[in-house]
């Protein structure tokens, strides 16, 4: 009777092992299918050039992150992911960092710049094949009024990196207007996707801005020019 119930016990520890090693793996490693892998990593804004027209956004206002599509490339440079992610997504977009590393699916976070001189920074979690020495792109706010992209475009168009470096950006209209949207893109190179694994790169993907703003000065007044002109007044009328 003794020996039984000692063996009850041995195999109640060993039970307790068990279900205690099984909670401790993240969830998110249980997701994947043979030869998959998530890669977890970090993205930010670099500072703009302080440069401002009458027509414009303060830095605050160009500095969100509303929406990006997300491409993920193998060592030959052939397409092995591409993904939408808009912030009115709610399956994909996690509003706090918490919702974020608790998601089982394909996710991402952003904190945005809140005050002149700060960073807007984010997060983007994704399912994908097993991997080394891939790269990483990301283009975002693609809903902007100035340029021509889509994700839908961007989808059809892109089938592989060469695709992506020889794809062009069109400006929508003669006069520029701007919605907050402001275009952005980044990337990451040598990144390794573990298989059954969660992999982080070293580094943060920062974005920079895809057009830019110039600023023109027209003075009037009294000083004249080589040919004794003046500059009486100014009035712009079209751009090319």
């Amino acid at each position: 009777m003794e020996k039984k119930r000692s063996i009850n016990i041995f195999l109640g520890i060993i039970l307790v092992l068990v279900v205690s090693c099984i909670q401790e793996i993240p969830s998110d490693i249980r997701n994947l299918d043979d030869g998959e892998g998530w890669l977890m990593f970090d993205f930010g804004t670099t500072s703009p050039i302080e440069i401002t027209t009458k027509d414009t956004h303060d830095e605050i206002v160009e500095s969100q992150i509303y929406n990006f599509y997300l491409l993920i490339f193998d060592n030959e440079g052939n397409k092995m992911y591409g993904q939408y992610f808009d912030g009115a997504d709610p399956e994909k977009y996690a509003t706090n960092l918490s919702d974020f590393q608790n998601a089982s699916g394909d996710c991402w976070y952003v904190q945005n710049m809140t005050s002149s001189g700060g960073q807007t920074t984010g997060k983007v979690k994704v399912k994908a094949s097993a991997g080394s020495n891939l790269k990483v792109y990301m283009l975002v706010n693609l809903d902007a009024d100035m340029v021509k992209i889509s994700s839908d475009l961007l989808s059809h168009t892109i089938k592989n990196e060469t695709d992506l470096k020889n794809f062009s950006v069109f400006m929508n209209q003669t006069t520029v207007a701007r919605n907050g949207y402001f275009p952005m893109n980044g990337s990451l190179s040598n990144v390794t996707i573990a298989d059954g694994n969660i992999s982080s790169p070293d580094g943060t993907l920062m974005l920079k801005r895809l057009d830019a703003k110039i600023r023109f000065i027209f003075k009037q007044g009294d000083r004249v020019d080589e040919k004794g002109q003046t500059i009486t007044k100014f009035e712009a009328k079209q751009w090319k």
